[in-house]
């Protein structure tokens, strides 16, 4: 019994692994690609800065970088 559940036990691991390696190589699609490229990063990188600038906690520290 203890033999079962061991050989099991090892192909549900082995299985997940495998699984886990075919969606990985799936999309072959780089992170920039994935980000959606120039826009989708700058678009990210705005929301984030707008989030930063008005937080009252840390927009001091940011301040001498905001642009007119």
């Amino acid at each position: 019994m203890t033999k079962l559940i061991s050989t099991l036990f090892t192909i549900l691991i082995f299985t997940s692994m495998t699984k886990a390696d075919t969606k990985n190589n799936a999309d072959a699609s780089t992170l920039y690609e994935r980000l959606g490229g120039k826009e989708g990063i700058t678009a990210i990188v705005d929301d984030v800065i707008e989030a930063h600038m008005n937080n009252p906690t840390i927009s001091a520290t940011f301040e001498p970088y905001k642009t007119q």
